[in-house]
């Protein structure tokens, strides 16, 4: 139910669960645990995640991918000590049942520390799919040395992603000087007011005020005179 955002029938059935006798379980601690993350409250779903995690057994696996998922809704950097046991549970576990979401949870917990490399490198060798969930996290928390090596790409090369995480890695690399760079994020900003001003200031970068004044075409407002004026100047 959770996994097609029907949030009532989830609770239902986690309320037919309770009513039942005897004890519920772990697993139904992470299902509490994924409803509270899909009704926006994280720390509640962490508290409960923390508590099976911290019984070890057989639900342990399960409980660290969750906490991954949960400590990124927070907007919080895994803790050394997760990573660590996810990184042990997919030497142990890599070719089961759980062994991608496992990589997935590493990979993550990778890059809410930092560790973009480490973190596209799990992804290119199991799932291509994954890539989605890292470009938002580099393009929200990781360094300026981290977008520079992997989101400094030729343009056939660009993956598709939402076009929020795309505007803003594009944002990033013209402030850090890579506007050729910047442009190939953004191949398609007609319409997009954002977009356009952006792709503008990336061609002035460029030194191309042509490219630019043309993209400008039609565009008002403060910011897109201020932009023509400078390619004009140009």
């Amino acid at each position: 139910f959770l996994a097609i955002d029907d949030v009532s029938s989830a609770r239902a059935a986690r309320d037919a669960i309770l009513r039942a006798p005897g004890d519920p379980g772990d697993a139904t601690l992470l299902a509490e645990a994924q409803i509270d993350l899909h009704a926006g409250r994280p720390d509640a779903a962490v508290a409960r995640i923390e508590e099976v995690a911290s019984e070890g057994g057989p639900m342990l696996p399960q409980a660290l991918i969750d906490l991954v998922d949960a400590r990124l809704a927070q907007g919080a950097p895994v803790d050394p000590e997760t990573l660590i046991a996810l990184a042990s549970l997919v030497r142990e576990q890599g070719q089961g049942p759980l062994g991608s979401a496992l990589r997935r949870a590493e990979g993550l917990a990778l890059a809410s520390g930092g560790d973009f490399a480490s973190a596209f490198a799990i992804s290119s060798r199991d799932d291509p799919d994954f890539d989605a969930e890292l470009w938002p996290l580099l393009a929200s928390v990781g360094p300026d040395s981290a977008v520079l090596t992997q989101a400094v790409l030729p343009k056939q090369s660009v993956p598709k992603t939402d076009v929020a995480t795309a505007t803003s890695l594009a944002r990033r690399l013209v402030g850090l000087g890579f506007p050729d760079a910047a442009l190939a994020w953004l191949p398609a900003p007609e319409g997009d007011a954002t977009r356009i001003l952006l792709a503008a200031r990336a061609e002035l970068a460029r030194r191309d005020a042509r490219a630019a004044l043309r993209i400008l075409a039609g565009e008002e407002g403060t910011e897109a005179d201020l932009l023509r004026a400078q390619a004009q100047v140009q």
